[in-house]
Order: C-alpha cells, then structure tokens, then sequence
C-alpha cells in the first residue's frame, strides 16, 4: 500500500510494515527452534538408525534399500513412520534433529 510519498502517514506505515515483516522472521525463526528441539522418541530400532545414517550420507531410496538388503518401499515405510514419530515433514528434518540429538556421528575431520 502506498500513499501520497509527502503523507505524513507514508511513515508510520512503512515503519508499521517493516516491524510486521521482521515481527513474522522471528516467529519463523522460534517456531523452528522449537520444532528442532524437541528431542526424538527414545526408541528408535537399528534399521530404522542406520536409514538415517545412510540418508545423512547422500544416500537415495534406492541406493539405502541395495545396501540394508532390503525393498525401496520398505526404506520409504521406515522414513515415513520416523517423520510421523518425530514432527518431521522431509526426510532433510528428520536427518537433522538426529545430527541435534547426537545420533549420527560426527563428520569427519579434514586437514
């Protein structure tokens, strides 16, 4: 909205949505922090560990099902219930409230 640039209200609304603009930031902001520390179930099986260390490696559907030895629809049934377990919606959440909760090791150091 834009009015007249010599209204004196042209100010006081493009103060106005500024600080709504950096108001809406913040609270995207705190909301992910939230959501990313919530700590995941206690239980978590080792196949449904070692999905997610794979995922955190690059690895696709495809390529973590040839390794587990098992079907890609089983990877994508594993993920699918983790993400519903821990709030996540993209298996890239879900990778990273592991890293937070110290459940894939850390990466290795470069020199």
């Amino acid at each position: 909205m834009t009015l007249n640039p010599n209204s004196p209200h042209q100010e006081i609304i493009d103060r106005l949505i500024s600080t709504l603009s950096s108001v809406s930031a913040e609270v995207a902001g705190l909301r992910m922090a939230v959501v990313r520390r919530v700590p995941p179930p206690a239980h978590i099986s080792e196949k449904e560990l070692a999905i997610v260390r794979l995922l955190a490696e690059g690895y696709t559907k495809p390529e973590i099902a040839g390794q587990l030895g098992v079907s890609t629809d089983t990877v994508r049934t594993h993920l699918s219930r983790l993400r519903a377990r821990w709030n996540a919606k993209t298996s890239a959440q879900l990778v990273s409230i592991a890293k937070d909760a110290q459940l894939l090791p850390p990466p290795p150091r470069t020199q």
